[in-house]
């Protein structure tokens, strides 16, 4: 169906046709769609920082058409970037995997907020992973979570303020010119 979520699996970026393949399942989706998510499993375990093929392949997923790309697998929380009005979440840290590591309990979810126009802000929530079950992360914990990914965000050119809320302006752009 045209206007539901969906999937298309990739096991390898190194095969250079896995762009064609995304780019079909693009052109087959509902062209009033106003937002495209892509969730990708890439990086390197236990790192917070990126790595060149994660910029590069973001890159290449938002010239595909996608509006937000959300990573996860390094099991660390790793910068958000914001695009040419696009939002790029390298990683959200770790939800399921155990490990007694202080960041590997930690962890955002990502909310951000769509309107006919895109994507037009979003926040990150703190959260910590307690015997196995992420709960929403609470004082000394939450400010470290948000003070992590704002460092970490801001070293890829996105400003956020302390409660972890970040613009996407050129949207905002395109909505007030739709407005007059």
């Amino acid at each position: 169906d045209r206007n539901r979520a969906g999937v298309a699996a990739m096991r390898d970026f190194a095969d250079l046709r896995w762009q064609e393949t995304v780019r079909q399942y693009l052109n087959s989706l509902d062209p009033n769609m106003p937002v495209k998510i892509a969730v990708v499993h890439w990086g390197s375990e236990g790192v917070f920082e990126t790595d060149p093929r994660q910029e590069e392949r973001s890159r290449q997923l938002l010239a595909l058409g996608f509006d937000a790309i959300v990573g996860h697998h390094p099991h660390r929380l790793q910068g958000i970037e914001v695009k040419n009005g696009r939002v790029i979440a390298y990683s959200l840290g770790n939800f399921v995997h155990t490990t007694e590591s202080v960041w590997g309990k930690r962890s955002i979810l990502l909310q951000l907020r769509v309107t006919p126009w895109g994507i037009v802000d979003g926040q990150v929530i703190p959260m910590e992973i307690e015997d196995g079950i992420p709960k929403t992360a609470q004082g000394t914990e939450r400010q470290e979570i948000l003070s992590k990914v704002r460092s970490l965000s801001q070293a890829l050119g996105t400003s956020m303020d302390a409660d972890g809320h970040f613009w996407i302006g050129a949207v905002y752009q395109r909505e007030a010119a739709k407005n007059f």
